[in-house]
């Protein structure tokens, strides 16, 4: 069997970077039609989850080059009055700050790896235990919940830190998902991953909504 059908049949056999080589030229490989159309599917599929539906605040990522595009996402999100987080990149020490914004795109600007963040002079960062659903990018899901992402470890730190409260989704592209993903211990799994194609649980807690959710 040749390298690149072993690796199909079982991609804990390739190593990350193979995983991300692999999986970002996929991607970058849809046409601008076909990911539009395509995110649509996933986000719709997310909104439609009690979770999204009964969180009162929810940090998503800001989508960027071929990723599941989530511009959508964040307009419905503020119309339904939720408060509505961004991630932005901290250096020193190395991290993610959830940053509220009032309106999107007008409230971000170009940031850390040109990705856009919440601009400076209307920044109010938000307390991560404070969080209810934090929705996260990636390369690859598995259905085990694992994530890999672009070497970073933002989020993981981010997820297993003052956030490690709230539910945690990825949003891809079906054919990100594999069975098996190399992992690290320090990984945080996710609870669910959800794809233009449905939605993967992978926890007990993607079924819930958040403890503040149902004192009110």
């Amino acid at each position: 069997m040749a390298r690149e059908e072993q690796a199909a049949a079982n991609p804990a056999a390739e190593s990350k970077s193979e995983l991300r080589l692999r999986l970002a030229a996929f991607r970058d490989g849809l046409s601008e039609e076909e990911r539009l159309s395509r995110s649509k599917q996933a986000v719709a599929h997310m909104m439609d989850l009690t979770v999204y539906r009964q969180a009162r605040s929810l940090l998503v990522y800001v989508s960027f080059r071929s990723e599941v595009q989530t511009g959508g996402l964040l307009q419905a999100a503020l119309a339904d009055g939720k408060v509505v987080l961004t991630p932005k990149v901290q250096r020193r020490p190395k991290g993610l700050l959830a940053c509220r914004i009032r309106r999107f795109p007008e409230d971000l600007q170009p940031g850390a790896y040109g990705i856009l963040e919440p601009a400076e002079d209307t920044s109010e960062v938000w307390p991560p235990q404070e969080i209810d659903l934090v929705i996260v990018p990636g390369l690859a899901f598995d259905r085990q919940g694992s994530r890999l992402g672009y070497g970073g470890g933002y989020y993981d730190r981010f997820l297993a830190g003052p956030a490690s409260g709230a539910v945690a989704a990825g949003l891809a592209f079906a054919e990100q998902v594999v069975d098996t993903l190399p992992v690290d211990p320090l990984d945080r799994n996710l609870d669910l991953v959800v794809t233009d194609q449905g939605v993967l649980r992978v926890s007990d807690r993607s079924r819930r909504t958040s403890d503040r959710s149902r004192q009110e």
